[in-house]
């Protein structure tokens, strides 16, 4: 027997996203701070853009996958829920000496074809939604394993706590989701990261597998 793969509803429909944390960074240094914590080049965003990108360890291993947001006055980090009881901690650790406040973004995500807040397109027809107004448009409400679902079939990790300190970027596919800068400067561990693009250092990566379940061989060896 073989699951159907995930693909998307045949009508416009909209995904509450609740397995997902939203952490935003104010002040006049939020940008320049998060420059320097995590691999993606924070710098060329405008508002309206996003990237996906990691936030590592000083030995290059990831706290957490995110996709990062940049709104007019705010940067928005989304994540996994249980990687933030040691990310965020890490990523506040050095807060103090700059012009930024990192807190919880009070607000939802929500995925679908809707106008208002700050849409992200991740796929041909699929879109994530930011907004801190509650939505009441009226499409069909979807299950969000089917989202995930599509994430995994588009390639796109989501770290959980349980893998903390234990992959480096390149393993997640980061830099071949333009997760990674090899050209913005220090960060975080930059070192290990470029040292395992230039040097062939890594031997691991992430792949989506497909396979047919058979029973039947199953089935025999329970009535022996």
């Amino acid at each position: 027997m073989s699951l159907p793969p995930p693909v998307l509803p045949a009508e416009p429909t909209l995904f509450p996203l609740t397995d997902l944390a939203i952490t935003r960074l104010t002040g006049n240094d939020r940008v320049k701070y998060l420059q320097g914590q995590v691999t993606c080049d924070v710098n060329t965003l405008q508002p309206g853009q996003s990237t996906l990108g990691g936030h590592c360890d000083p030995k290059g291993k990831l706290w957490s996958d995110f996709r990062l947001l940049c709104l007019d006055e705010s940067l928005l980090l989304l994540t996994k829920p249980s990687v933030l009881a040691r990310q965020l901690p890490e990523l506040k650790k050095f807060a103090v000496f700059a012009k930024v406040e990192i807190g919880e973004f009070q607000g939802q995500a929500e995925a679908g074809l809707v106008e208002g807040g700050m849409a992200v397109r991740v796929e041909a027809e699929r879109w994530l939604l930011v907004s801190e107004q509650p939505l009441d448009i009226g499409l069909p409400v979807g299950q969000e394993s089917l989202w995930w679902g599509l994430d995994i079939k588009a390639g796109i990790p989501h770290l959980e706590a349980v893998h903390q300190g234990e992959y480096i970027p390149q393993m997640l596919n980061l830099q071949a989701l333009d997760g990674i800068s090899f050209t913005k400067g220090c960060y975080m561990g930059q070192e290990i990261v470029a040292r395992a693009k230039y040097r062939g250092a890594n031997n691991r990566a992430l792949f989506v597998l497909a396979a047919n379940t058979l029973l039947r061989p199953l089935v025999n060896q329970i009535n022996r």
